[in-house]
């Protein structure tokens, strides 16, 4: 997993409105109040500030409350002389007091001005990936979604791959069952299944892309699960996406389940065929492209996992405050999305795996034997396959 710490400190101090600590260095806070209430807490940190020169406000992930504290101080030695005088101070009022210790394990800390802002926004830590490139990037706020900057590559996979140096391959085809931190089609269960069938025998019957658009875009929006199963993402993790607008439903939904690229014309690229010609249970095969077969669901569907019909790729680009933010390119304008912002209407996440790449190894479900072929992604292949991608040999979106 890549973690940017992020040297350039003006540069993120713009980005995000913030103060950073410089990498190496620590504060010392003597605390003398957690407050759940933003405005409880400002009304007391004035009356501290006013009655203390040095004072300070944050709020804290750990503790969920805004820390009111005197200081800070520079070095640990004289916060541990400050503190007992200060829990002697008002009658002992202060006893309960303590010290806070910012690190750098606290990338970013919020300081808060007299009214207790800073542009309006607080955050604890912020993390980039250092595949981005934080200089170049423009401000931008990290609690919505957000046009970031404009890139020259039109499709989302590309740009993925491009940014990460690995090989991602289309939207829908770079998911891989079994290899995902989490993945609702994975989970899809058995209830779509008569949809899915009755879709595909008429995509097969006339595989044209934007066809069905409509009816694809239905069942793949009945899979967008939850997105708090996405809270725990890490940094470069890959996120395959629902988007509403798109326009490429048909083909991922039809391309998704045969496995094949070009409406199922080309070579195999992906999980599947999760079809089965419904006479003789013979698996789905390009030559069976526009004859009028009726199919029905193979084993992998029936065992409640389906293809990946996602249309979009992006990747976790940043976390601020634990909240993954997704980086991702529609039509050569990248987007910062935060999780909190994901939407079923517009852009939602449907699966995630680590490490911006594949897992080490890709299966390709025989659906009539109810075989599994593992066929081993070695980092070698891998860079074999991102040079041939940057030929121009290779698909896109």
């Amino acid at each position: 997993m890549k973690k940017n710490v992020i040297a350039e400190v003006s540069r993120v101090r713009e980005i995000m409105g913030l103060s950073l600590l410089m990498e190496g260095t620590n504060e010392y806070h003597i605390v003398i109040a957690c407050i759940d209430d933003k405005k409880d807490a400002k009304s007391y940190y004035k009356i501290i500030k006013e009655k203390y020169y040095k004072a300070d406000m944050f709020y804290n992930n750990k503790s969920k409350c805004y820390l009111v504290t005197i200081g800070p101080y520079g070095n640990k030695s004289e916060a541990e002389k400050a503190l007992p005088v200060i829990q002697r101070m008002e009658a002992r009022k202060y006893s309960g007091a303590w010290i806070y210790t910012s690190t750098v394990k606290k990338e970013v800390e919020t300081k808060i001005d007299d009214e207790g802002d800073v542009g309006g926004k607080e955050f604890d830590k912020v993390i980039f990936s250092d595949s981005l490139n934080v200089n170049n990037m423009p401000t931008f706020d990290p609690t919505k979604e957000s046009e970031i900057y404009s890139c020259k590559v039109k499709g989302c996979s590309q740009w993925v791959s491009d940014t990460l140096q690995k090989f991602q391959g289309n939207a829908w085809h770079a998911h891989r069952n079994g290899h995902n931190k989490y993945s609702t089609y994975e989970n899809a269960g058995t209830k779509l299944i008569p949809d899915m069938v009755s879709l595909f025998n008429l995509v097969n019957k006339n595989p044209k892309e934007e066809s069905q658009e409509e009816k694809a875009k239905k069942i793949s929006k009945s899979l967008v699960p939850n997105q708090e199963n996405f809270s725990n993402l890490e940094i470069d993790d890959i996120v395959g996406l629902f988007y509403e607008p798109s326009h490429n439903h048909t083909k991922a939904f039809f391309e998704g389940m045969t496995g094949y690229k070009k409406m199922g014309g080309e070579k195999a690229a992906a999980d599947g065929p999760f079809m089965l010609n419904a006479k003789n249970n013979d698996v789905w095969t390009p030559e069976m492209l526009g004859q009028n077969i009726k199919f029905k669901g193979g084993n992998t569907l029936h065992k409640g996992q389906s293809a990946g019909i996602n249309t979009h790729l992006g990747f976790v680009g940043a976390i601020v405050d634990g909240e993954p933010i997704i980086f991702h390119n529609i039509d050569k304008q990248v987007w910062a999305t935060p999780l909190s912002k994901m939407d079923k209407n517009k852009t939602a996440i449907v699966w995630a795996r680590g490490g911006g790449g594949g897992e080490g190894t890709t299966e390709t479900t025989v659906e009539k034997d109810e075989k599994t072929i593992s066929q081993k992604n070695t980092e070698l292949l891998q860079k074999g396959l991102y040079y041939l991608y940057k030929k121009g040999k290779e698909f896109f979106d």
